[in-house]
């Protein structure tokens, strides 16, 4: 007679949930024991040393501290003592080094700057976004540039752009 795995849940509504420094809320959500996850739903709020996470969704695996958001997510904090806004339907933050990727269609204003690209990946230990796909760039003042892939260095504040690259520069010569 084959035995039947018993999956233990706990469903929560108007949650709060503390775990290490991480204080995530939402209106409703459930805890899986056997997976040690926890799926949260409707205004998800996540609060961190570094900043906060907004989203209609998000489910995170405890033991790796992996959090995956989605809908409208718009993660706030501050990278290079700036404020970094990032919004973009999915992000995967790792809360062990606070590195993320983000994809399907990502909006980063960071110092000044716009980009945009269809998927970014930060690496907190090198400090720098990698983007790919329809990066596009583009300053306060109206300058732009556009590439099929870009690397942002947050020390610096510079950037590559690769692949096809177009721009457009506004130079004052008065």
């Amino acid at each position: 007679m084959k035995q039947q795995k018993r999956v233990l849940f706990l469903k929560l509504s108007n949650s709060i949930i503390i775990r290490n420094d991480i204080v995530s809320k939402a209106e409703e959500g459930e805890y899986f024991k056997n997976e040690n996850k926890i799926v949260l739903r409707n205004e998800v709020r996540v609060e961190y040393d570094k900043g906060n996470i907004a989203a209609e969704k998000m489910s995170a695996l405890l033991e790796t501290e992996e959090y995956t958001f989605n809908d409208n997510v718009i993660l706030r904090c501050r990278l290079e003592d700036k404020d970094f806004k990032l919004k973009a339907p999915y992000l995967l933050m790792y809360f062990t080094d606070n590195s993320f990727a983000a994809r399907k269609g990502v909006i980063i204003e960071y110092n000044r700057r716009t980009i945009k690209g269809d998927n970014v990946k930060y690496n907190s230990k090198k400090k720098l976004l990698n983007f790919s796909g329809n990066v596009c760039i583009e300053e306060d003042n109206g300058d732009w540039v556009k590439g099929d892939k870009a690397v942002f260095y947050l020390e610096k504040a510079e950037f590559i752009v690769g692949g096809e690259v177009s721009m457009e520069v506004k130079i004052n010569c008065g």
